[in-house]
């Protein structure tokens, strides 16, 4: 009677134990049950999925460079006479900059004298023969074609004494020198006295209206960046947009990276200058509106991607596809639908621990 007694305990305690063990089991999303697990003392936190745009960036650095940029160089030796503009200024095409006088030795300022005076005589006696052929012909005695021919050798002439008499003023008066485009003036550092020499900068003339930015990318990270995509470039706290314009096919020795130039539209020239120190954001990929969950939902369970899903009074264990991250969420490509819950906090635990019925679940 005693053993029968014992034996009716144990039976109802075995009934007891699997009857609390059932009501604690959770389902996953492939339908396994989770072994119960000891309490988590944290509440429990879900988010619903919701959609965001997510973009994926390739930064470079660099600098602002003139899109359109003429320099100045001088040919001879020669001594600047004066100069009516300084640096940052504006000018316009055929503007006066300066007047640089040339120099030589007296020899060779003796040759250029004689060199411009017989161009000038040759110049007179080609015009002379010019003007007698027209007369022939009017009068009935030369042709057309003879007075071509004479009016082709007067053209040469005269050619050639302009260049002679313009080297014979650059070393006499000086010669104007002027702004090849519209911009603004940089690189001048010669004033009044000064001596320049052959193959030296004079003075550098930028176009500030369309400016380009160049930059380096290191590594394969220059391969997904193409043509025509956009970009956002910052430069002393103030932001830019512009787009790519090339990509160079050469990659630098001694950094692996490659120069990516990109194209502004400057619409203020105090804002942006050439010599700028730059960061540009170069958007390579771009999702509008996808899934999105914070990126503390996002789990691994090691052989896959999951997140806790919240169904009813229960968590499910689903596996997903992402994507891009941006800002702290991670896209959805595949596993969740929009306005599902998915758990933040807490999501670690239920993952590896499981969780009992009556856990708190927080709003």
């Amino acid at each position: 009677m005693k053993n029968n007694w014992r034996d009716g305990t144990l039976k109802y305690r075995t009934l007891f134990v699997l009857f609390i063990s059932w009501g604690t089991m959770t389902i996953s999303c492939s339908g396994k049950q989770n072994k119960p697990s000891l309490h988590l003392t944290n509440t429990i936190k879900t988010v619903q999925v919701t959609r965001k745009d997510f973009v994926r960036k390739v930064t470079g650095y660099g600098y602002v460079k003139a899109a359109q940029r003429r320099d100045i160089i001088a040919h001879t030796k020669g001594i600047v006479k004066q100069v009516w503009v300084k640096d940052g200024d504006r000018v316009t095409k055929g503007e006066s900059l300066f007047i640089i006088r040339g120099t030589c030795s007296s020899p060779d300022m003796a040759r250029i004298k004689r060199e411009m005076e017989i161009a000038d005589a040759e110049l007179n006696f080609q015009q002379k023969e010019y003007q007698r052929i027209k007369a022939i012909k009017k009068a009935g005695g030369s042709s057309q074609k003879e007075v071509d021919k004479n009016y082709a050798k007067y053209k040469k002439a005269l050619s050639a004494f302009n260049a002679a008499k313009g080297q014979y003023d650059y070393y006499t008066e000086g010669r104007i020198i002027t702004a090849p485009i519209n911009g603004y003036v940089t690189s001048l550092i010669k004033f009044p006295g000064n001596a320049v020499k052959p193959g030296e900068l004079l003075v550098s003339i930028v176009d500030l209206k369309n400016l380009l930015v160049e930059v380096e990318v290191y590594g394969a990270l220059a391969d997904s960046i193409k043509p025509g995509q956009s970009a956002i470039i910052m430069v002393n706290n103030k932001l830019f947009s512009g787009r790519v314009s090339f990509i160079s096919p050469e990659i630098e020795r001694n950094t692996g990276s490659r120069r990516i130039g990109i194209d502004i539209l400057q619409k203020n020239s105090a804002k942006l200058l050439p010599g700028d120190f730059v960061k540009a954001d170069i958007i390579v990929e771009k999702h509008l509106s996808s899934l999105a969950i914070p990126e503390e939902a996002l789990l691994n369970d090691g052989t896959q991607n999951v997140v806790m899903v919240k169904k009813g009074q229960s968590y499910k264990k689903c596996p997903v596809v992402v994507g891009l991250f941006n800002q702290g969420y991670v896209e959805v490509l595949k596993g969740l639908s929009e306005g599902e819950e998915v758990v933040t906090v807490g999501a670690y635990e239920l993952l590896n621990r499981g969780i009992v019925k009556k856990m708190k679940v927080g709003d």
